[in-house]
């Protein structure tokens, strides 16, 4: 009958009124996730550029790498291949300076390179806690510029070829002449942990890197 004719009429017309209230408690949800997200994303990339720019500065400021095109380091180190310009950096950067005095044709070299340097964790701590310095002291065919040439103070010659530099230096600085060599200094040459020789335990490299950041932070990053 009639009351059911008009019974009806009233949800039809509340009906379009309801699924507009839903609709547009939805939107507003939607919306306001949206914009908390993007504050939040916004305040976390702002953080993010400001740490890639400090990083940049640090990196812009130390010396241009030398011999780069000639020497190379294994897992994408990046590593100076120059004592002085290695100190440098680690001056600029403030971070204690992995020495590594190592040979083209070290079997043993290029067995820590291969077992210990590529481990995770060893890798990561060179990467972004250390300025690398590796030196090939058996190189004889790199001549070096003049400004790049020292003389000996063990036998006054002029120094001219890069491996003899090398040599000298490991001696002069390190009291040392073995290869693989690994030494962690700070910016004034000063010895912070090793040296630490041909050894294949992750454990003994670790600790040894460790050690030498560890004294590096105590003397206040110098």
């Amino acid at each position: 009958g009639w009351w059911r004719r008009r019974s009806l009429t009233p949800q039809r017309k509340q009906l379009p009124t309801v699924m507009c209230y839903i609709e547009k408690k939805t939107t507003m949800k939607i919306i306001t996730t949206f914009l908390i997200s993007f504050v939040i994303a916004s305040g976390c990339n702002s953080q993010d550029k400001k740490t890639n720019s400090s990083e940049l500065t640090d990196t812009l400021n130390c010396p241009e790498i030398s011999y780069k095109d000639y020497f190379g380091s294994p897992h994408e180190i990046k590593s100076y291949y120059d004592f002085e310009e290695g100190l440098e950096c680690s001056k600029i950067s403030k971070k204690p300076n992995l020495v590594y005095f190592s040979g083209h044709g070290s079997i043993e070299a290029k067995m820590m390179e291969a077992e210990v340097m590529s481990d995770t964790t060893i890798l990561s701590l060179i990467k972004n806690e250390f300025v690398i310095t590796t030196l090939y002291v058996d190189d004889r065919s790199k001549e070096l510029e003049i400004e790049k040439q020292i003389i000996s103070n063990l036998t006054g010659d002029t120094l001219k070829m890069y491996g003899q530099k090398q040599v000298y230096i490991e001696k002069d600085k390190f009291n040392d002449d073995k290869y693989p060599a690994f030494f962690v200094i700070n910016s004034n040459g000063q010895i912070l942990s090793g040296p630490l020789y041909f050894n294949l335990d992750k454990k003994i490299f670790l600790n040894f890197l460790e050690e030498g950041k560890s004294r590096y932070n105590l003397l206040g990053g110098k």
